[in-house]
């Protein structure tokens, strides 16, 4: 079975991102952390026991990639925007067979 696992909201920066969801919610990010294999930072904020809000863009002290960054982050710009909704299941097989 699939679930919400995520909303990301990607911005031309991390502070920018983060500063749109904190004006919307008017609550500040539980954890901030970096995914070293996209080159990318983030915040978060809780959205009950099993999800979560992540604010994300390109980390700038992190190396270049020699291929795509997850959420077309490589691409983006614009003002800060919801950039995908993230799913998760138990079982990936079953869940493509549906």
């Amino acid at each position: 079975m699939l679930r919400l696992d995520h909303i990301a909201v990607a911005g031309e920066t991390r502070q920018a991102a983060t500063e749109h969801i904190q004006n919307c919610l008017q609550i500040a990010p539980l954890a901030a952390g970096k995914h070293a294999h996209f080159s990318t930072h983030n915040h978060l904020w809780g959205m009950g026991e099993a999800c979560y809000l992540e604010s994300i863009a390109i980390d700038p002290e992190a190396p270049p990639l020699p291929y795509p960054r997850w959420f077309g982050l490589d691409r983006f710009s614009g003002p800060p925007r919801i950039a995908s909704w993230i799913l998760a299941t138990d079982n990936i097989e079953e869940s493509l067979a549906r």
